[in-house]
């Protein structure tokens, strides 16, 4: 069936804020679908699903996964720093969901669907304009390991890949349920505290609590996160040294600039780095630096990668426990079965995995 229907668009402006209206007419499409995605929305969208945007690096990671990069049209243009996207990066960038969108040129793609991961910050805004142009978002918690196995199932189901989906998740599952049977021979007593840095860009001593995406994964390594207040603040130099953290760990976005991910292969400015946050006060005389147990993490490794992440992080702390497993391995396997790369790049630093 030919579809006539185009979008008109109709600029009304109010004072500096332009909104877009859309209009859709003519016949409807012959095929769609309905889901209820990761926000509990309802979501009506063509199926199948031709022509996505991603508003966020998050979700380039699943799309990859599911094998649909061919399919963006539109993308956050840190999908293009990360190095792993080469599909993507090609395509046009259409703002940023956190400091804004391009709603104009997002209509002009004429997008199937939006993908973004979910924040209470933005999810509400971009969602709410979406819906007055008729554009369907799906909304995805890809960066939380407790929403994994919900993200991973509405995406297979979006995409047309359910078996994808299953076989996923199923290794997944394998990589946790190693590391939990692992941690069954340790005591509570004896799992070792840990301070994580939320952002290595960021404010010096903003740390990660509960609710971040990497306090999950703490536990997940057997480590019991120092700061128990909901998400992440600024903490004294004073609070960290009584704390007294056994394990160090500095997030690292990864995006251009940064220091760890796909493209890095150099580890002198990683040393460099690790020994200026040794030195820094409210860490030097922390057991983490004298037992040499600071290291430096990609963020993929508490979102996408979390499994790895996890295998990392455990590997690192208890090495008794897994001195046969080889993170890197996994690590290995992620990019070769499930995004279709080499593995390369520098992810977890120093690396605890076997030489």
């Amino acid at each position: 069936m030919t579809i006539i229907s185009r979008v008109a668009l109709i600029r009304l402006a109010i004072g500096p804020m332009v909104i877009l209206a859309c209009w859709c007419g003519g016949a409807a499409a012959a095929n769609t679908k309905t889901v209820i995605d990761c926000a509990g929305r309802q979501v009506t969208f063509n199926y199948p699903v031709k022509r996505i945007v991603v508003t966020d690096d998050t979700i380039a990671d699943p799309v990859r996964i599911f094998g649909k990069q061919g399919l963006v049209v539109g993308i956050e243009g840190s999908i293009r720093h990360r190095g792993y996207f080469p599909e993507m990066a090609k395509q046009p960038m259409i703002g940023n969901q956190w400091r804004g969108l391009n709603w104009e040129y997002i209509v002009s793609l004429k997008p199937d669907i939006i993908l973004m991961p979910d924040h209470p910050a933005v999810t509400p805004r971009v969602t709410a304009t979406a819906d007055r142009l008729k554009i369907p978002v799906l909304v995805v918690r890809w960066h939380f390991a407790e929403s994994m196995d919900q993200s991973v199932k509405l995406l297979g189901e979006v995409l047309g890949l359910p078996e994808r989906a299953q076989q996923f998740t199923q290794w997944r599952h394998d990589c946790l349920d190693l590391i939990a049977d692992r941690l069954k021979r340790l005591s509570s007593e004896k799992r070792l505290t840990t301070y994580v840095e939320a952002d290595i860009s960021g404010p010096v001593g903003r740390a990660a609590g509960k609710g971040m995406p990497v306090d999950e994964i703490l536990r997940l390594s057997g480590l019991a996160n120092i700061c128990r207040f909901r998400l992440s603040k600024e903490v004294s130099p004073e609070w960290i040294m009584a704390k007294n953290p056994d394990i160090i760990i500095m997030n690292d976005y990864g995006g251009a600039g940064e220091v760890t991910g796909y493209l890095i292969k150099d580890e002198t400015t990683l040393n460099g780095y690790l020994e200026q946050v040794k030195r820094r006060k409210q860490f030097k005389k922390t057991k983490a630096v004298k037992k040499n147990n600071v290291y430096v993490m990609n963020s993929k490794m508490r979102g996408s990668m979390h499994m790895v992440g996890a295998l990392y992080m455990a590997k690192a702390a208890y090495p008794q426990l897994f001195d046969d497993v080889d993170p890197l391995e996994t690590h290995r396997e992620f990019f070769e079965r499930w995004m279709g790369l080499p593995y390369q790049g520098i992810w977890f630093f120093p690396s605890p995995c076997n030489n």
